[in-house]
């Protein structure tokens, strides 16, 4: 084996030793305080919540990395667009859902509570990654680029075969 994939198998195999490790917060035993509870509902126990967001970030965040140094500055800019775009359409079809299915049938003393029924959504709902479309949508982002690379962000560069500035 060469040392690059030497390195790239020790690299692979601790992340696949932290994505372990993540998911294995939820099987803790004890109370970590509260269970996400109010007028607007109950969550999971805080171990099931902190495992599931912790495991998203260990998978989204070295792919980020990856696909940074993959990408052209210019498609850097775009998924990193996207990636915001998607992350505020998918707060606004949670918002949308919960004002049409849940807002209804609450009670008027919860109808009071609806943004914190929609962030208790957001937080709770562990199938999507939406909270933790932001790591990778920050991190592809033009300004952390310009800071991995040493550039001077006050200062012209090429960007795209154009001379452009900040």
């Amino acid at each position: 084996m060469t040392p690059l994939s030497i390195k790239y198998s020790l690299g692979l195999s601790l992340w696949g030793v932290v994505l372990t490790g993540t998911f294995s917060i939820a099987g803790i035993p004890g109370q970590w305080g509260h269970d996400i509870c109010g007028p607007w509902g109950c969550g999971p126990p805080v171990q099931a919540l902190l495992a599931w967001h912790l495991s998203w970030i260990v998978l989204l965040v070295p792919l980020s990395f990856l696909a940074g140094f993959r990408l052209t500055p210019a498609a850097r800019n775009r998924t990193s667009v996207g990636l915001l775009v998607l992350f505020a359409t998918s707060v606004l079809a949670v918002a949308a859902h919960e004002c049409l299915i849940w807002y209804p049938d609450a009670g008027d003393a919860a109808q009071q509570f609806i943004f914190q029924r929609i962030g208790f959504r957001i937080v709770t709902l562990v199938e999507a990654p939406i909270l933790e479309l932001l790591l990778p949508a920050l991190i592809l982002a033009e300004p952390v680029w310009r800071f991995l690379s040493g550039c001077n962000p006050r200062t012209p560069h090429k960007a795209d075969g154009q001379l452009s500035a900040l």
